[in-house]
Formats: structure tokens, C-alpha cells, sequence
């Protein structure tokens, strides 16, 4: 049960053991309400300022975290709606007459099924490969041989996202007749360049 302030969950005739949360949204909200509580501010964040934004959904199978990621074609998800938005905020910036700044984005889709990373863009022989992790000059951390490709708008990257679900792992649980059987990462690149202006980027990931 979720209490009037939407901020407290208890077991249904046991209020007083309850949790205190930032929010709780329940099964009548819509994928519309999710996006703006949680993730547009990220998105708006990423593209603005330049900063890395994650938006991780963890949860038991047929728990709807497919649902409120991905969605459906009358109540799109969290990633459709940050797609978008990426893009009219681009469009916004490069609308707005600097012809010194250019700005690119770019996405990669990665899964990790037993202990091994593949890359569910990948093509041809490269196509199921396990790839490795490395470590950059910066400490951070990178999966080696994972491709990035640039798009050039809203419909191209979820085009590569349908793509990227056709190659996951799946199998039939009791709660789930195709239930993932990886988690799955699809990371969003924008990249900011100026005249005389070292590039600024901002990264939006999606976990699950």
C-alpha cells in the first residue's frame, strides 16, 4: 500500500511498519508520470550541463521493468521518452544560431549473461563475441571492442534499440514465457564541441 504523500509503502493492515522513500509510484501511474518523476530532470542534466546520468530498474521477473523502460506504442517508456527528449533538446541547442558549437550523440547496447558482456549491436562474426573490460588513462573503466554508433535522430537510436532486444538472451520462466535472462545496458553519448573549447559530454545509461 502507498500512503497519500506517495512516500511511504507498508503491507496492506500494517501501516505502522512502513518504509520511507524519495517516491513511490504504483501500478495506476502512467510510463508519462514515471519519466518526468524520475529521469527527465537526468536527461535535461546530460545534454545541458555535460554530466553521466543512470537510470537502473532492478526487480523480480514480471515485476514490470520491461514495461516501464521500453512501454508500448500508447505509453512509451523511460528510454523512448529520454530518446526524445535528447534529440529536441539538441535540436533546441542547435537552434540556437552558434555555429561555433556542433553536438553529436551516439549509442552503444551491451548485455551481460553469465559473467561475460556481449555486445547486441554487433554483426557478422563479431556477433555473440565476449568482449573484455579495460581500464582508461582516467581510471574509469571501458568494455573493450563495444561499438558506438552515431545517430542522427529519435527514430534511428530506438531503431538500434529494437535491434539490440532481438539479440538478448531470453527463456520461459512460471511468471514469464519470455522472460530476459541477461541485464541489459543502453548508453546514450552527447557530445558537446565549440571553437576554442575543449568538448563537454554528458552519458544517460539505462540498466536492467
Amino acid at each position: 500500500m502507498v500512503d497519500e504523500d506517495g512516500r511511504k509503502i507498508h503491507q496492506e493492515g500494517n501501516a505502522r511498519q512502513a518504509y520511507c522513500l524519495d517516491g513511490v509510484l504504483d501500478a495506476r501511474q502512467s510510463n508519462a508520470r514515471v519519466y518526468e518523476e524520475t529521469a527527465r530532470g537526468l536527461v535535461r542534466e546530460v545534454v545541458g550541463v555535460g554530466v553521466n546520468a543512470t537510470v537502473f530498474a532492478y526487480g523480480q521477473t514480471s515485476s514490470g521493468k520491461t514495461h516501464t523502460m521500453r512501454g508500448t506504442a500508447e505509453d512509451p517508456g523511460v528510454i523512448p521518452r529520454a530518446v526524445e527528449e535528447v534529440f529536441a533538446l539538441v535540436g533546441e541547442g542547435r537552434g540556437s544560431g552558434d555555429a561555433s558549437s556542433s553536438i553529436a550523440v551516439s549509442v552503444s547496447y551491451m548485455e551481460i549473461y553469465n559473467e561475460e558482456i556481449r555486445d547486441l549491436l554487433a554483426e557478422g562474426d563479431r556477433r555473440g563475441l565476449a568482449l573484455g573490460i579495460g581500464s582508461r588513462q582516467d581510471g574509469g573503466m571501458v568494455v573493450q571492442g563495444l561499438q558506438e554508433v552515431v545517430v542522427n535522430g529519435a527514430e534511428e537510436a530506438i531503431g538500434l534499440l529494437d535491434r539490440g532486444d532481438a539479440q538478448r538472451r531470453v527463456g520461459e520462466t512460471r511468471m514469464n514465457a519470455r522472460s530476459s535472462r541477461s541485464h541489459a545496458i543502453f548508453r546514450m553519448r552527447v557530445s558537446r564541441s565549440s571553437e576554442g573549447e575543449r568538448g563537454r559530454e554528458g552519458r544517460g545509461g539505462r540498466g536492467g
